[in-house]
């Protein structure tokens, strides 16, 4: 057994290690029949395709919003192993997974077809992993979006006189447990969906610069 990745493995925290455990559980009753599309969504959450939102993976295997994460949860551990430079195997990897009590014995078989499958998009994993290393760098990074809207009523002369929805927007940032919140109404989120979409469209454009001077 690889002995400094069980060490890894095993410094992570119970929650997590349940998280993942939870995970790998669900993805085992997804096999056979979903391979396909639990691969996809391993392989856009960790490349330039774009992440997916927990409301995507409920939807697309039809399971519940906490088994979603969970599900991305254990997909963005093996999708990471490939993220960086180690060596040990598929058998080390799975190894170390059940003694460091990531993954349990009989949901093994999954670990190791996803090992198998990701493995073959390890170079293209490593490559996104290293992009976002740099464009998370210097700055705090966003971490987590999450938008609800909010009936807001007014009331006067002892009646509801208005009503609006409102909504309710909460950020959070890889600089520990530190967030924002904050309210917009729907002429100022018709505004910053516009700015995001022009953004958009200049990162677009800034990647097809670089494309043609590779």
């Amino acid at each position: 057994m690889a002995e400094p990745l069980l060490k890894l493995f095993t410094s992570l925290s119970e929650a997590k290690k349940a998280q993942m455990r939870t995970g790998f559980k669900k993805l085992a009753s997804l096999f056979p029949g979903l391979e396909l599309e639990v691969v996809d969504v391993a392989v856009r959450t960790y490349t330039a395709a774009g992440d997916t939102s927990v409301s995507e993976v409920a939807s697309t295997f039809a399971v519940s919003r906490e088994d979603a994460v969970n599900v991305l949860v254990a997909l963005a551990f093996v999708a990471g192993f490939f993220s960086t430079s180690r060596t040990e195997t598929a058998q080390e990897f799975s190894e170390a997974s059940v003694a460091g009590g990531i993954v349990e014995n009989s949901d093994v078989p999954v670990l190791e077809s996803l090992h198998s499958e990701l493995g073959s998009k390890a170079v293209e994993i490593k490559s996104a992993a290293a992009d976002e290393s740099l464009s998370e760098a210097i700055l705090p990074s966003l971490t987590s979006f999450t938008a609800v809207v909010d009936l807001r009523l007014g009331i006067g002369h002892d009646k509801i006189a208005q009503k609006v929805p409102v909504l309710l927007v909460r950020l959070e940032t890889d600089i520990g447990a530190e967030y924002l919140v904050f309210q917009m109404g729907k002429a100022k989120l018709k505004s910053v969906i516009e700015q995001l979409r022009r953004a958009l469209e200049q990162m677009a454009v800034a990647e097809n610069w670089m494309k043609d001077r590779q």
